[in-house]
């Protein structure tokens, strides 16, 4: 695109190609606003998956495995905005809109 015809060139903000491929994991991600820098991600059984938290353009930003039930995720280091937090273990998987403030 010429930026002097003042064209907007739109990209998407999350895409997952295999999003109906892939079953839903029992997770829930708390709090919501996370508003003391630590997420807590919660299993329905003690399995090894991995929580990535990504920003409003797909990039990754923070990733991390966990084996709990109950797990801390530090997230002090990222701005105040809108997340993706997604909790992957295999062919499983949930996305999930987090704000920090």
């Amino acid at each position: 695109d010429d930026p002097s015809l003042g064209l907007v060139t739109f990209l998407p903000i999350w895409k997952d190609d295999d999003v109906n491929e892939v079953a839903a994991l029992n997770a829930v991600i708390a709090p919501n606003p996370v508003s003391n820098g630590i997420l807590i991600v919660t299993l329905a059984e003690a399995i090894s998956a991995e929580v990535s938290v990504y920003d409003l353009f797909g990039r990754k930003l923070k990733s991390q495995i966990i084996e709990n039930e109950i797990n801390t995720i530090n997230v002090e280091s990222l701005e105040s905005g809108v997340y993706f937090v997604e909790v992957r273990n295999g062919d499983s998987k949930t996305v999930q809109k987090v704000v920090i403030e």
